[in-house]
């Protein structure tokens, strides 16, 4: 019924430690910096009675949930509150926006896919610099993981953009 988000794992703390240290200054100019630190945390922690409680209330049609007093659904102030984050920013137009680096010039390597094997493609080794191909495949793999959450469990092209 329900799949829940992957836990971080020791590859993906390990990277995500190696690429911070590097880009870390970067990553707050984007002012991305706190919200990458959330995926070190581990977010499975629920109490499987309390979520199924809350399935009960859940309206597929208008995707809230349906108590006596009315439907609520969470905010984006509410996400920000129990994140932290802030929901402010400038707005982000793909459609705009030119590639910096082009696909091809970086060796990501496309044909793993999988979380673990995209992480185990594009690691670099510990005592070398984090290459730029390096940074934005470990976005890559932040956003599809991390950030969307992409069904298939796999790194998709159509976040290089983002990243």
């Amino acid at each position: 019924m329900f799949r829940p988000f992957p836990p971080p794992k020791d590859k993906h703390i390990q990277w995500l430690e190696r690429v911070e240290a590097s880009k870390q200054s970067i990553w707050k100019e984007a002012e991305i910096f706190n919200f990458v630190q959330l995926s070190k945390y581990d977010l499975n922690i629920f109490d499987p009675q309390m979520l199924l409680s809350a399935v009960f209330f859940w309206n597929r049609e208008t995707r809230a949930f349906k108590f006596p007093c009315g439907f609520v659904c969470p905010t984006l102030l509410d996400i920000a509150a129990i994140t932290g984050l802030k929901p402010l920013g400038d707005r982000y137009l793909p459609d705009i926006l030119e590639e910096e680096i082009p696909m091809t010039e970086t060796s990501i390597v496309w044909d793993k896919k999988t979380y673990s094997a995209f992480v185990s493609a594009h690691h670099g080794e510990e005592g070398t610099l984090v290459t730029d191909s390096e940074h934005i495949a470990f976005l890559l793999y932040w956003l599809s993981s991390c950030v969307f959450y992409t069904p298939s469990l796999q790194v998709p092209k159509y976040y290089y953009t983002l990243a």
